[in-house]
């Protein structure tokens, strides 16, 4: 149970003259797990000029903390560089 690095969800235009665009999390919610579940899920939603998605999270703690996680962009405009973290 250690705690990682503070990242962003997205990556979008950085190191580009045209300026870093930070999406934001406008909304996320927990599924209510059962009281025997060996994990939890999550949902967030994204949001920024250039593009909308939704986070999918499936966390399973433990010795070794894991979480899985699907992601679905929208892009809204044309974006140079796009990157989600590892």
């Amino acid at each position: 149970m250690n705690y990682g690095l503070s990242a962003r969800g997205l990556a979008i235009d950085t190191v580009l003259p045209s300026g870093e665009e930070f999406p934001i999390s406008e909304d996320s919610g927990i599924h209510e797990p059962q009281p025997d579940a060996k994990d939890i899920t999550l949902y967030a939603l994204l949001d920024s000029p250039s593009v909308a998605g939704a986070y999918h999270f499936v966390i399973r703690p433990g010795k070794e903390t894991v979480i899985d996680v699907e992601l679905t962009l929208f892009l809204r405009k044309p974006v140079a560089k796009l990157a989600s973290p590892p």
